[in-house]
């Protein structure tokens, strides 16, 4: 993969062999390509808040009271209300990527998201699933059904 990392590449090719992924991430930021917010907006997004109501989970910056009242009064089920809130559309998070580079970091998050509500919620059970719909990419999660 970090040889389709084309910005990288070049940072690697000017400074030798043992440049480091992290070393590009602290030139980035020394240089100002690439502020402090974004990196954290990322580590964010790997590594999400979650937002407990009502026995349900979802993403903090995902949430909206609105749309929890909206469902919750359509007598929607929890784990359908969970999906609505939590569908992510990565794609639409970062457009200016190829899909195949959209496609890795998709699967990188919901790794990141499986093993983050695993740690965070022991004794629950989520599905979390990537969905592809032509180009576009979605990251979703919600408690498994109870059978």
């Amino acid at each position: 993969m970090n040889s389709n990392l084309i910005d990288y590449q070049k940072w690697k090719d000017l400074n030798g062999e043992e440049f480091s992924l992290f070393d590009y991430l602290r030139g980035s930021l020394a240089s100002g390509e690439c502020s402090p917010d974004i990196v954290v907006s990322f580590a964010r997004l790997l590594f999400p808040e979650f937002l407990e109501k009502e026995g349900m989970i979802f993403l903090k910056e995902q949430f909206s009271q609105e749309k929890f009242d909206q469902f919750r009064s359509q007598g929607m089920e929890p784990s359908k209300i969970e999906y609505w809130i939590n569908l992510l559309a990565v794609s639409d998070l970062i457009t200016s990527l190829p899909d195949s580079f959209v496609k890795e970091l998709t699967l990188n998050i919901k790794r990141s998201w499986e093993t983050c509500l695993a740690e965070s919620y022991p004794k629950k059970i989520f599905n979390v699933e990537l969905i592809q719909d032509d180009d576009d990419m979605f990251l979703v999660f919600n408690q498994a059904s109870r059978k």
